[in-house]
């Protein structure tokens, strides 16, 4: 029989580092990044880019760094005003659901809402290798 046992030490200290609030803002901020670069990639696949504003495509962006206990986030949506004053959250709101629900040929296409996994799968590599980072710089 063996017994595992946990003693403080070097590694409880490596790994509280591993889990501080700035390594968790990292890790949160890199699935961010990488949120964003997939919802502007959808964007453009969807043709939602003006020829010349584009002002939807660069409204894309994080938003602030909640935080609670052991956990943070970030919401990644189109935000600011467009080139001509509407607010760029509506708008996307609108080419993604539809006006009042309803599809039409530029509307309803759920170009941001649509494959909830390959969003997950992008997300969660980003922070998993900013996560892997971190760690290689701790246990060095």
């Amino acid at each position: 029989m063996a017994k595992i046992e946990y003693q403080a030490g070097d590694f409880g200290r490596e790994l509280d580092r591993l889990m501080s609030r700035e390594n968790i803002r990292r890790i949160v901020e890199a699935g961010s990044a990488a949120a964003v670069q997939l919802e502007k990639e959808r964007t453009i696949a969807a043709g939602h880019v003006t020829p010349g504003g584009g002002s939807l495509l660069r409204g894309i962006s994080a938003g602030p760094l909640h935080e609670d206990l052991n956990r943070a986030w970030q919401y990644v949506y189109p935000s600011g005003e467009g080139d001509h004053g509407q607010d760029l959250t509506v708008v996307a709101f609108v080419i993604n659901y539809g006006r009042g629900g309803k599809r039409t040929k530029k509307t309803g296409d759920k170009f941001i809402t649509g494959n909830k996994k390959q969003m997950e799968d992008v997300v969660h590599a980003a922070m998993a290798a900013e996560a892997e980072r971190i760690k290689n710089e701790i246990m060095r």
